[in-house]
């Protein structure tokens, strides 16, 4: 049984994204049982944090994006292996971003990821980490009332998250490590060519071409050296899929950072909003009748927008992975969510006018929708399968 829980705290990081998931998974734990502490990375004093829980027995140490894995050390061990508690990095975006955090060397280290594709990637290229295991984060709601049927929705359309100009990412590439300039940019070329191929699926293939041969150890460094071609590719498609929109007259409400700086002749029926706290967006998909999600890259895996779009009514349309494929129903007749082609990104426009031209259709996917949601995809369901995870790798050990 897990009965205590170290975590970690760090506010200012992505809207606070990852102090809103470690606040979530202790209420979580907490109502399970399961008592938690934290160190506060943004106190003073770091090192009276850390006094203050060394010599306490802990089921598991568990951070969010590498977050406390700063190989703190104590009595010149690692901080973790001289607790002797496991640790536990849950990251929650591509793993190459977390590249110099996943070689420290601790002897119980353990790490839980969004993508199937990720997990494989980690065990190959990662021997040091004991086990990975695939747990995409939950959604959740901030309703304290039924949920809104969909005729009666403020908003048809809704996407968040923020515009990233393509030229600033571009500079930012060509002032990165001039040996490794090149190769971002031809994994990049290969991604948006063959956009069924995940990050490091594109980059052996263009290691593979160039004949450059490497181990696996290696790749991970490569692919830590490119990684900012994950961040150009999420940022063209998800502009490329707005774009669409925008063109077609369909409202779009947009919710994020920087998107009036997008060069468009005409913003027809769009209406942008300013960023908004990473909390609010349940609210923003509680009066959505359909919430569009890009993926960030994930082809074997989830993003967490899909769960809490469903868990709050709205009906989730999002470019499809091996994931969405596996654990969702996505036929007509009695579909969960709602998938487009990436690879066709204009194809979006075709399913957002198909589904608001049948109101009726929209709210039977969105009524499948809650109810697979609370039983499978709620923060609370999540966090009792974390707790499985531990319990699983105590026994093993």
């Amino acid at each position: 049984m897990i009965n205590n829980v170290l975590m970690f705290r760090r506010s200012g990081v992505c809207y606070d994204t990852l102090n809103i998931f470690t606040d979530k998974t202790a209420s979580c734990l907490n109502e399970l049982g399961v008592n938690v502490d934290f160190i506060d990375l943004d106190s003073k004093d770091v090192e009276g944090e850390i006094l203050r829980v060394v010599n306490n027995s802990y089921d598991a140490a568990l951070t969010f994006n590498s977050v406390g894995q700063h190989a703190f050390k104590a009595n010149g061990e690692f901080l973790f292996d001289y607790m002797k508690v496991p640790f536990y990095d849950y990251i929650v975006d591509h793993p190459m971003r977390h590249y110099k955090h996943l070689c420290v060397p601790l002897k119980d280290f353990h790490v839980l990821c969004l993508d199937m594709g990720h997990r494989d990637y980690i065990l190959k290229s990662h021997p040091n980490i004991k086990s990975a295991n695939v747990l995409p984060l939950g959604g959740w709601t901030n309703a304290d009332t039924s949920v809104k049927p969909i005729k009666d929705r403020r908003y048809d359309v809704v996407l968040t998250g923020s515009y990233y100009k393509l030229s600033d990412i571009e500079e930012t590439i060509l002032k990165g490590d001039k040996g490794f300039v090149d190769l971002t940019i031809a994994t990049i070329n290969y991604m948006l060519d063959n956009r069924d191929k995940s990050n490091e699926e594109a980059l052996s293939e263009v290691l593979r071409v160039n004949s450059i041969d490497v181990d696996s150890s290696t790749f991970a460094l490569y692919l830590s050296k490119i990684d900012r071609s994950n961040h150009y590719v999420n940022a063209y498609v998800r502009e490329e899929v707005v774009r669409y929109i925008i063109d077609s007259g369909v409202k779009l409400h947009l919710f994020g950072d920087g998107w009036d700086a997008l060069q468009v002749d005409d913003f027809k029926n769009t209406v942008i909003h300013n960023g908004v706290p990473y909390a609010e967006t349940a609210d923003i998909y509680a009066d959505a009748k359909i919430v569009v999600n890009t993926m960030p890259w994930f082809k074997r895996g989830l993003h967490d927008r899909v769960p809490t779009a469903m868990l709050n009514g709205a009906v989730a349309l999002s470019d499809t992975t091996e994931y969405i494929d596996k654990y969702f129903k996505t036929n007509a007749s009695d579909a969960e969510l709602l998938t487009y082609d990436i690879a066709s990104p204009g194809s979006v426009v075709d399913v957002i006018k198909g589904a608001l031209g049948d109101l009726k259709y929209l709210q039977q996917i969105s009524d499948r929708a809650v109810d697979k949601a609370f039983r499978e995809l709620a923060w609370e369901v999540r966090v009792g399968e974390l707790c499985d995870i531990f319990e699983e790798n105590k026994n093993n050990a």
